[in-house]
């Protein structure tokens, strides 16, 4: 192996120095370790030449630790050139790799490909891995499959999601079937939101939020009125709904601001609830002079309730209402 590669794989494992301490007491972790540093350096490498020369040491290495930076420098590559081989002999490796740290570690490099999957991929050793008994490599093997241009990828999905007990498995699968999804999981997924484990019902009605179309409005209606999770149904009716969901989004506002809140949920892009509501309700109110008013008992009897954010947000919009 080239000496500079194989200095480089040392330096990402040497830890020598990952921990510094601090002149009052007590330690932290160094931001310039020496493999932190390493590390940095080989997402930089482009060299094709590289790759033979790594799944050589992967072959005769008996370090698991310096071959499993050599599986790290591999993903760099492909990152860096697209060269597919790798994903192929990567994979590959995962029938035959015997130490669960090795095959957790290229799990985790594909879960976390800039690049994704290439479609055509054989990806059914990743498949076989999503039903294994020991956890960690289960869900690592779930969350690679948000990178698989593979329609086996869904349907595996699918069947776990129809027939795991597992809750852990269960919010994995949601929450990748949201990525890859499509229409065709939602019946599935409609049978886990009101599921017992919270995490379980929120990525199941989360991925169903992502692959519905306007056709699901009443469903979201129903949650909104009637469910647990009632943020995720008034994403939905905002989503699909139209003037005619006005009333149902000011009396969401109206429960969301008669008490205090013990916590609040913060959506994505800062939003809140409120905020999400308020911006929906905002386009409508030159028809709805309902809306005026209650823009007017938020900005007075009930701004001690609002959040900082909420109370930016109001202000801001002012003239929308």
């Amino acid at each position: 192996m080239d000496n500079y590669l194989l200095n480089l794989l040392e330096r990402m494992a040497d830890r020598s120095d990952a921990m510094i301490d601090m002149p009052g007491g007590g330690r932290r972790s160094n931001p310039d370790a020496i493999f932190r540093k390493a590390e940095e350096e080989a997402k930089q490498i482009i060299n094709l030449e590289y790759i033979e020369q790594l799944k050589v040491f992967i072959e005769k290495s008996k370090h698991e630790d310096l071959k499993q930076n050599a599986y790290s420098v591999l993903f760099n590559i492909y990152s860096n050139t697209g060269e597919s081989s790798i994903l192929t002999y990567s994979i590959d490796k995962l029938a035959t790799e015997k130490k669960d740290a090795t095959l957790e570690k290229i799990l985790r490099n594909i879960e976390y490909l800039k690049k994704g999957m290439p479609s055509g991929l054989n990806i059914d050793n990743i498949l076989d891995l999503t039903t294994c008994k020991k956890h960690t490599l289960r869900d690592s093997a779930i969350m690679c499959l948000k990178n698989a241009n593979n329609p086996k990828a869904e349907d595996k999905l699918i069947r776990i999601i129809s027939t795991s007990t597992d809750h852990h498995q269960l919010t994995y699968a949601n929450v990748t079937i949201r990525i890859i999804g499509t229409s065709k999981s939602i019946p599935c997924l409609l049978k886990l939101i009101d599921h017992k484990k919270q995490d379980v019902a929120f990525t199941a009605l989360n991925a169903i939020l992502e692959l519905s179309d306007k056709s699901y409005l009443p469903f979201f209606i129903e949650r909104l009125e009637k469910g647990k999770l009632k943020y995720l149904g008034l994403q939905g009716v905002i989503k699909y709904g139209d003037k005619d969901v006005v009333p149902l989004v000011e009396k969401r506002v109206k429960e969301i601001v008669a008490k205090k809140r013990k916590q609040v949920l913060h959506l994505p892009n800062g939003q809140t609830e409120l905020t999400l509501a308020m911006n929906f309700l905002a386009d409508y109110s030159k028809e709805y002079e309902s809306i005026y008013g209650l823009y007017q008992t938020i900005l007075t009897i009930k701004w001690g309730l609002l959040l900082d954010n909420e109370k930016q947000w109001l202000t801001a919009n002012k003239s929308r209402f």
